[in-house]
């Protein structure tokens, strides 16, 4: 927001997120969705930031007076400020960062510019590791949920294993048809049981 004033009472600038209406990756891939062929058709409309308040979540960021800024409670511990005269500094962002965000200014004596204006932040990979199976360990070729899944997949064949082991070294007869190294004098497959 770019404004000035001549007041002696600095104004109310106060920055809130709005969430996208819609996927703006998923619209980028899907070109001809209905609400794409409508913004081609019409500049000034776009679907991905224009619907009701109340179809999506809005909080309010920071506000600034003077040079007291003040962080509403979801923000609250981040590096987050309102610098210059009403510019956003998010320091890092975090997941779920992504939105419209949209700055107001009030004052009640003149104003002079534009009061009212936004900008669009996409937030596109997590790199956070509050939440992270392994905090100390930064494991960016693969996510959690794969290295769960092959830490899973590790015990089973651990587990099989061991079952052919221990029926090929067993001393009494069972039914084992693959062969095993672990001590191939002591097999009790069908062959050794004649």
């Amino acid at each position: 927001c770019n404004y000035q004033t001549s007041s002696s009472q600095p104004p109310i600038i106060t920055w809130r997120c709005k969430s996208y209406c819609r996927d703006p990756i998923q619209a980028a891939v899907n070109p001809s969705s209905a609400d794409n062929i409508i913004s081609q058709n019409n500049p000034n409309y776009d679907p991905n930031i224009e619907c009701a308040d109340s179809q999506r979540t809005v909080r309010t960021v920071a506000s600034k007076q003077g040079s007291a800024v003040t962080l509403s409670s979801y923000y609250q511990g981040r590096k987050i400020s309102i610098i210059n005269n009403a510019d956003l500094n998010i320091v890092q962002t975090a997941w779920g960062d992504s939105g419209v965000y949209w700055c107001n200014v009030v004052s009640g004596q003149d104003l002079t510019g534009n009061n009212e204006d936004y900008t669009e932040l996409i937030v596109l990979e997590r790199k956070s590791n509050s939440t992270d199976l392994l905090p100390g360990i930064d494991l960016l070729i693969m996510e959690d949920w794969l290295l769960v899944l092959l830490v899973v997949l590790g015990f089973l064949l651990l587990l099989l294993l061991i079952g052919i082991c221990w029926c090929q070294c067993c001393p009494h007869t069972c039914c084992c048809y693959v062969s095993c190294p672990c001590c191939p004098e002591r097999c009790c497959c069908p062959r050794a049981c004649k």
